[in-house]
């Protein structure tokens, strides 16, 4: 929040403290070199990219400022942007919010039916509202045999430029398929496809399956399905979707990772997600069961910061095993749990607890 606390970190980090406070800050202007001086000129533009090394780069020919390497990517986003230092001054204690983006949706097509050693098609759209004709028409082009049915998309707010994820999560007994595409939004209908073959050996009877949406690395909702094993030819029909958005999310984690938690929170506050994390705020005399197990218990998504400090936590172990008893596999079907659990594998790691192993895939964060 504060810019030039965050170039003081940068610069400690980088080792190139005074270069940086004369090149952006101007703090000892008549002892900056020459040579810099045409780029120095712009300084209010500051270019920042995630070019790791912790490097002072001229921007040749381009007349706009420094590239900052290294943790600079940070504070303008993923990749690299332009950062309008009066700008940032003047929007100091503002929050990071998606308060200019539109509408926007997902709708997932999948199979009802599919037999063993056969292809499953997952399509995923992310399109506008007057888009969704459109949609339908091109899965019907990737599938023309299939009959549509009734399908439940997700509203999610974006604005041109959001990272967007879609993780597909297939589950049998266990995890069996977890993959994951990515898209920049344009502002614009865009497609991703995942090809699943079932295993001639596998020995359920339905695949219970998720379409997981991240903006910019928060988790914005799911899309869940059920597609049935079957010995005869499949009917050519697509399997029901609900849709779930993340409204209310709980992160358990121990108070000695509490900066991972803190970055997490953020990112989903940006949302406007209604996150509870910071269990070591509350007032003196709440007690565990009144208060975290009563969000827990009405919170749509649950994150645990796994490791292992976590992992010697009474308190994550409790808040761990509340969420479980209420998440899918523990609760069957799937659209009977009434919460999901996206689990990230923190520093210090730790190996994943053994009843959670086989189910969830954790993330690195």
């Amino acid at each position: 929040s504060d810019i030039t606390s965050t170039i003081d970190d940068l610069a400690s980090t980088c080792g190139v403290a005074d270069v940086i406070h004369e090149l952006i800050l101007g703090k000892n202007d008549n002892k900056r070199p020459d040579s810099w001086e045409p780029l120095c000129s712009m300084r209010s533009s500051v270019v920042l990219g995630a070019f790791g090394g912790g490097t002072l780069f001229p921007l040749v020919g381009a007349g706009m400022g420094p590239i900052v390497g290294g943790m600079a990517g940070s504070i303008a986003g993923a990749g690299c942007g332009v950062l309008d230092m009066n700008q940032v001054n003047s929007n100091d204690n503002k929050k990071p919010t998606q308060d200019n983006a539109q509408p926007a949706y997902s709708s997932v097509f999948a199979p009802s039916e599919v037999k063993r050693r056969q292809r499953m098609l997952v399509q995923v759209y992310m399109h506008l509202a007057e888009e969704t004709e459109k949609v339908k028409s091109l899965a019907v082009e990737a599938d023309r045999k299939a009959e549509r049915r009734c399908y439940e998309p997700l509203e999610v707010k974006l604005k041109e430029g959001d990272n967007v994820e879609i993780e597909l999560n297939i589950n049998g007994n266990t995890l069996l398929y977890n993959g994951r595409k990515s898209v920049v939004w344009q502002g614009s209908f865009v497609k991703r496809a995942f090809d699943y073959i079932v295993p001639d050996d596998i020995d359920v009877c339905e695949l219970s399956c998720s379409v997981d949406l991240f903006v910019n690395g928060a988790i914005a909702g799911e899309m869940i399905f059920l597609t049935e094993i079957v010995d005869y030819n499949p009917r050519q029909l697509t399997t029901e979707i609900i849709a779930r958005p993340t409204r209310k999310l709980f992160i358990s984690y121990s108070h000695k990772d509490i900066k991972s938690a803190e970055k997490i929170a953020k990112i989903h506050e940006a949302l406007g997600i209604d996150v509870f994390f910071d269990k070591h705020r509350l007032k003196a005399g709440y007690i565990y069961s009144e208060e975290i197990s009563k969000f827990i218990q009405t919170a749509d998504t649950f994150v645990l910061c796994w490791s292992e400090n976590a992992k010697e936590s009474d308190y994550v172990e409790k808040e761990r095993q509340e969420a479980l008893a209420l998440a899918y596999p523990q609760r069957k079907p799937r659209e009977r749990a009434s919460l999901r659990i996206h689990p990230y594998n923190i520093e210090p790691h730790a190996v994943p607890p053994a009843d959670m192993i086989g189910h969830y895939h954790f993330e690195e964060l």
